[in-house]
């Protein structure tokens, strides 16, 4: 909980209690002379104990117009009796609520003047003059209307920056400052300005980041386990004039970090305790933001909210821009391994039969040639260890669906390094002939995949888990999974964690080739 506490210069100066139904000596004997029975005045101004026959006023006290309308306020009459409300601020009628009451006596203020105008925020008396028989009596009830709204709100924690990968073109990435406001508001001096401004919409762009100058509300990336450290520290503009008010701010879901005081900046900070989920995959919610005051609901405000719920922080060797969540890679890949659990190994098998199944990729049967992937020597000399992935052109297709086992290898280690899931590549070779396989886009199995004549690789790129290289991962084909994998047909195992023992065993049909060159390559 966060209390904004607000506190009074002076008392308005409006019609009081005490000059408005004082009685004297005098009167109080005309009233014995002409009423045989007297009715009990009582504390004719106060809202808690009732005015002449019961009269009385029954509501709340603040409200918020701008967010929640009219305020309404019960004003109980005795049978026969009259009322006249209005509005006064200090010594001044503003507003004529009803001119004649009856005893039904619902109310409301919608917060403006007889003008139409809002009035700024404050302490203000609504005030009825009863009429029964022979009787006048004052009732009256304080309200205080107050704005009150978020105006930014930064996630913290453990929070992943996302990067946008085309933010003016290819090669042009963009991540936002730690400390960047999720979402931010200009505000006005007007009455009421922090109600009438909405959180900003949220920013649905995959490839780029939102532009300057344009308010939008952030998606934000997260570990999965990030439960206790998910926080958002939010500011809040408040004004009741010089009101003394306890407004106290919830968000459901979460809860108010420290000891629920008043920060002297007007900031909150809340914590989400759970876990994001029950593993990776996105949270689009609606945080709901509500204003309280003696345990009653003023107002609320809403924020838009999207999660990138990762396995754990990315797991790339390098460090800085680009290496980390691209923003248009992450969203389709955890939408489809939704529901995985929150373990390495399940995610590597959910991201092999994504790429597999799901991208429309097919293996280049003429040449085996690399579409995305280029191998250099430098810097380090050793060719194989080298390979930079056009990362931004797969992602656009620009050379076509066609890929080799070094595409499909650096595709796969890539989403896995975003999501958390540490995977490198390596080559297996040299020149070995094939037993039955199925290719990536390929309708049957093949020992062949080039033609007769072409029953082999040269090299075959292939991922495994980091410190972990006695299991395999592999998106580029399909393995015989039957008992003789070098006879037709085939029955489709998937290459999802299997040991380097047995890979090579279902793979390789003659030859001696090995494990080398482990690497995770470099993205543009």
């Amino acid at each position: 909980m966060f209390w904004f506490t607000l506190f009074s210069c002076s008392s308005p100066d409006g019609p009081s209690a005490q000059t408005q139904a004082a009685v004297d000596d005098d009167a109080v004997e005309e009233i014995d002379e002409e009423v045989d029975d007297p009715p009990s005045l009582g504390a004719l101004t106060s809202p808690s104990q009732p005015g002449l026959f019961g009269a009385r006023f029954t509501g709340p006290h603040v409200f918020e117009p701008v967010r929640t309308g009219s305020v309404n306020i019960q004003l109980d009459l005795a049978e026969g009796a009259q009322a006249r409300v209005s509005v006064w601020d200090a010594a001044q009628e503003i507003a004529v609520i009803d001119d004649n009451v009856d005893e039904s006596g619902m109310v409301s203020w919608d917060g403006r003047d007889d003008q139409g105008a809002w009035v700024p925020p404050g302490a203000y008396t609504l005030r009825a003059d009863v009429q029964l028989d022979a009787f006048d009596v004052v009732i009256e009830h304080e309200l205080i209307p107050v704005s009150i709204g978020v105006t930014a709100g930064v996630y913290g924690g453990e929070a992943v920056p996302l990067i946008w990968h085309r933010d003016g073109g290819a090669g042009m990435y963009y991540a936002p400052p730690a400390e960047m406001p999720a979402f931010s508001l200009i505000l006005s001096d007007e009455p009421y300005a922090a109600s009438r401004s909405g959180v900003p919409p949220l920013w649905d762009g995959l490839e780029t980041a939102p532009p300057p100058g344009v308010a939008y509300t952030w998606p934000t990336a997260h570990p999965w386990n990030d439960g206790d450290e998910t926080a958002l520290t939010a500011r809040f503009a408040v004004d009741a004039g010089d009101a003394e008010v306890e407004i106290v701010a919830t968000i459901d879901g979460w809860q108010r970090q420290g000891d629920g005081q008043a920060a002297s900046d007007g900031e909150a900070t809340f914590i989400r305790r759970d876990p994001l989920g029950d593993g990776p995959g996105i949270i689009e919610e609606t945080l709901v933001l509500r204003y309280m005051v003696d345990g009653e609901e003023i107002a609320s405000q809403q924020i838009p909210n999207r999660m990138y719920v990762l396995l754990d922080a990315p797991t790339f060797d390098e460090e800085g821009l680009p290496y980390g969540p691209w923003v248009a890679a992450i969203d389709p890949a955890l939408r489809a391994i939704e529901g995985v659990p929150p373990v390495q190994r399940d995610v590597l098998d959910a991201l092999v039969a994504h790429i597999y199944n799901d991208l429309d990729l097919q293996y280049d049967t003429r040449s085996g040639a690399s579409a995305y992937v280029m191998y250099s020597s430098w810097p380090s000399g050793n060719f194989w260890e080298n390979a930079r992935f056009d990362f931004t052109a797969f992602l656009d297709r620009e050379n076509g669906d066609i890929i080799n086992c070094t595409d499909a290898s650096m595709i796969l280690s890539s989403y896995a390094n975003m999501l958390g899931a540490d995977l490198s590549y390596q080559i297996l070779n040299p020149s070995f002939r094939l037993n039955q396989i199925k290719a990536i886009g390929g309708a049957d199995f093949s020992n062949c995949p080039f033609g007769p004549s072409s029953c082999g690789f040269s090299y075959h790129a292939i991922t495994t888990m980091s410190g972990a290289g006695e299991w395999i991962y592999d998106a580029t084909l399909a393995l015989d999974g039957d008992d003789d994998p070098s006879t037709y047909p085939g029955e489709e195992l998937l290459v999802q964690h299997i040991s380097a023992e047995e890979y090579r065993q279902r793979l390789v049909l003659s030859g001696d080739p090995y494990y080398h060159s482990t690497s995770k390559g470099t993205l543009q």
